[in-house]
């Protein structure tokens, strides 16, 4: 009896050194890191032949919302939107530092579109699938970029989630790679569970390994509210690439603004982080202002209504027209 018990035991305990075996290695097995497209250097060519008058920089809440054929129309200049769904602050720093600052380019004014306090959220959106866009605009140096990014790093906790997000970069990896991995852990369970005259199902592995299980990516726009946002702006933007940008901004001698997107109406805060928001606001404000740069907010924006979103903080296709009018009114109201 006490031979099959300790033989049970065995049999768990060379599982689960197989499973751990097979998390670490398999995902990096079939990474595609290695093959990285450099998209700076298209997008520094596209802006270099285009020579638009007008820069606009941002997520899809960029997209939503500046239909460019019907801005140059109205306005007869040329526009260039510069936007990936879902990017912030980490992605807008990298085009500012390997496209705008080396193209040749003058544009009137270069617009950088928000929301609420990703300007100072440097960790916000880094992993995952986005891990994998950050990188098709990186130089082989980004000592600036590796510092943020590190930043806070030391704790047990947030290396371990880093290191896990990092292998679990399933948006790097081949349909076929997704195919194969069960059928890889069955062979390889099998070999070491046959030793101990015990069967292991497939089923068992896909059970672990399917994708269900591992973290979902978040939406653009979607679920934000569940985003831990540091509503101190003081302590925030020491370690955020805002300043890191404000420098770029200041070496290229460009006109540039920042635009806040207003929220979708009728999902208000608690009093507190309200309070909390409108003073984080006011600080980022008067600190672009020190620096000579323009903040113009388009929260209750009395014009931009509820009827005019989609999904989450989108506009919708019928109202994109209508709100890149507004803001074309808005830059007379900034001067520009």
């Amino acid at each position: 009896m006490y031979k099959v018990l300790i033989r049970k035991q065995n049999h768990t305990l060379v599982k689960f050194i197989v499973y751990l075996l097979l998390i670490v290695t398999l995902p990096t097995l079939f990474s595609s890191r290695g093959v990285v497209k450099n998209e700076s250097k298209t997008l520094v060519k596209q802006l270099e032949t285009i020579q638009p008058d007008y820069v606009f920089i941002g997520n899809s809440m960029l997209d939503s919302r500046i239909d460019d054929s019907y801005f140059e129309g109205i306005t007869e200049k040329k526009c260039f939107l510069i936007w990936r769904g879902g990017v912030v602050s980490s992605f807008w720093y990298l085009i500012l530092k390997n496209v705008i600052s080396v193209s040749t380019i003058k544009p009137e004014h270069v617009f950088i579109f928000f929301r609420n306090t990703f300007l100072t959220e440097p960790l916000y959106r880094t992993d995952e699938e986005y891990k994998k866009i950050l990188a098709e605009y990186k130089t082989e140096s980004e000592m600036i970029f590796d510092s943020i990014e590190n930043y806070k790093s030391t704790k047990w906790d947030k290396k371990l989630r880093l290191t896990i997000s990092g292998l679990y970069t399933f948006s790097e990896i081949s349909e076929k790679a997704r195919k194969a991995i069960p059928k890889i852990s069955e062979k390889l369970t099998g070999l070491i569970s046959k030793q101990f005259s015990s069967d292991f199902n497939r089923s068992d592995v896909n059970r672990i390994f399917q994708i269900n299980n591992f973290r979902p990516t978040e939406n653009d726009g979607e679920n934000i509210s569940k985003y831990p946002w540091n509503y101190s702006f003081q302590n925030a933007i020491e370690h955020s690439f805002l300043p890191h940008m404000i420098d770029l901004m200041k070496k290229t001698k460009l006109k540039y603004s920042f635009i806040r997107v207003q929220k979708r109406p009728g999902q208000p805060l608690p009093i507190q982080d309200k309070l909390r928001l409108n003073k984080y606001m006011e600080d980022l404000r008067l600190y672009l202002n020190k620096h000579g740069y323009q903040l113009y907010d388009f929260t209750n924006h009395p014009e931009v209504t509820l009827d005019m979103y989609g999904a989450g903080d989108h506009i919708n296709g019928v109202s994109k027209q209508k709100y890149t009018y507004l803001f074309i009114k808005a830059m007379e109201e900034m001067q520009l």
